[in-house]
């Protein structure tokens, strides 16, 4: 998409998060590349849109991918929440079962298919 075509659908609705510069698994880059990854894609939205989301998504988002070094990186960024690619819902416990300091940047990502048998109910048990 270009800018263009993102700040339009900015202004139907649509939010835009961060999700890094150049998608590199950021555990594999050194700290200075993960703070620009990161940063710099927060940054750039700030700079380009109006009202951005505060929500990252990692590049790769299982759990060797990122870690605590990427979460402080986050949160000093002010991203508020951060979506993994571990597959998983979330719960009305699951931020008291989780590390509280990492929880809000650790959240599992479910994939919804759009298959009819998938009531709300199999949402909430699975």
């Amino acid at each position: 998409m270009t800018w263009d075509a993102i700040r339009e659908c900015e202004t139907r609705g649509v939010r835009f998060g961060a999700h890094s510069l150049s998608h590199p698994v950021l555990s594999q880059v050194s700290s200075t590349s993960a703070e620009q990854e990161i940063l710099g894609s927060v940054q750039r939205l700030k700079g380009e849109l109006r009202n951005p989301s505060s929500v990252f998504c990692y590049p790769y988002g299982l759990a060797n991918d990122f870690g605590s070094r990427e979460v402080d990186i986050l949160r000093r960024g002010g991203v508020s929440h951060a979506v993994s690619a571990m597959p998983g819902v979330v719960r009305p416990s699951a931020e008291k079962e989780a590390k509280p300091q990492e929880f809000p940047w650790r959240i599992p990502r479910f994939a919804f298919d759009g298959r009819p048998a998938m009531t709300l109910r199999q949402l909430l048990i699975a």
